[in-house]
């Protein structure tokens, strides 16, 4: 299997967690969008970067219509996705390598059932 493919997919089962933590935590969206002003600040030549617009765009959206958009299955969705302010939201992920390696394994999985049902 892809490497890039499980890559997706776990990244895909992260923003799952943002956007069922985003029903009762709206407010990470105002923090998703601190970062991604950070980042504009700290590195001004990625303020016109099309992903940085998008997300910009995305996170002045209500949290619910976030929700959605963030676990999209589309190409434009996956490519937002490995560039995702939400990924540096301080406390919204547990940094351990154990947590990590679940997330990939779970990906994995799926990728394997995804393959077998063809």
């Amino acid at each position: 299997m892809n490497a890039e493919i499980h890559n997706d997919r776990a990244k895909l089962l992260m923003h799952r967690i943002v956007a069922r933590r985003l029903k009762t935590e709206p407010e990470l969206v105002d923090q998703a969008r601190q970062v991604l002003e950070r980042w504009a600040r700290e590195r001004p030549y990625l303020a016109s970067d099309s992903w940085m617009t998008a997300w910009a765009e995305i996170l002045q959206l209500p949290p619910e219509t976030v929700r959605s958009e963030i676990v999209r299955r589309t190409e434009r969705a996956t490519w937002l996705r490995n560039t995702s302010p939400f990924g540096v939201v301080p406390g919204l992920f547990p940094q351990d390598y154990a947590w990590r390696s679940r997330i990939w394994r779970i990906a994995k999985r799926g990728c394997e059932r995804s393959r077998s049902r063809l």
